[in-house]
């Protein structure tokens, strides 16, 4: 992401809790933790999700080849997302993968 350092400063001014970014053919959870100029301290990480691809055909997919997307749920003290991909046969999507991320941020 060519912006990331202004995206992320955007984020901790509103306290976002995490990014959600679009159209990366290649699914992606990214937890960065950001040191700023002004407060010296290095931040609790912000998860950055980049969505794969919902419908574009396997041939445009690159190395992962299945279609694929993430369920959100934001829970009291943390974040669990869920990946959802095409299964081998093409006609129907499993769960790929989950993930559980602490939420430490002054909006919790």
């Amino acid at each position: 992401m060519g912006n990331a350092a202004e995206v992320f400063d955007r984020a901790a001014v509103w306290n976002a809790e995490l990014i959600l970014s679009g159209h990366e053919h290649h699914p992606a959870i990214t937890l960065p933790s950001r040191c700023t100029q002004l407060d010296k301290e290095v931040s609790d990480p912000l998860p950055a999700v980049g969505a794969g691809s919902f419908s574009v055909i396997d041939e445009e997919l690159g190395p992962i080849k299945h279609n694929h997307y993430h369920i959100i749920h934001r829970r009291k003290e943390k974040v669990v997302i869920i990946s959802r991909c095409l299964d081998q046969d093409g006609d129907r999507f499993e769960e790929h993968a989950r993930w559980r991320i602490p939420i430490a941020r002054s909006g919790s």
